[in-house]
């Protein structure tokens, strides 16, 4: 699979990779003019590593699923917080 022939010759660029893939959808989203869409996105990253919820390359012990996933959960539990106001 070429697309990730670039991650197997340099896993330490992990973390990078699955953060921009990540980070794809804000500036989609904010061309798109949905901008708390994409702040919401973007703060679901940033608590993430915050949290410490990293790959191995930049120090963490999480792999791929699991740092998308809690990305995933916080903005869930964003959303489900904003429907109940």
């Amino acid at each position: 699979m070429p697309a990730l022939d670039g991650v197997r010759r340099y896993p330490e660029r992990l973390h990078r990779v699955v953060v921009a893939a990540l980070v794809e959808p804000v500036a989609h989203e904010e061309h798109l003019g949905e901008r708390d869409a994409a702040a919401l996105i973007m703060q679901g990253i940033e608590y993430v590593c915050a949290q410490g919820i990293l790959t191995p390359d930049v120090g963490g012990t999480a792999n791929t699923a699991e740092v998308t996933r809690a990305v995933v959960e916080f903005i869930e539990a964003k959303a489900t917080v904003a429907e109940a106001i």
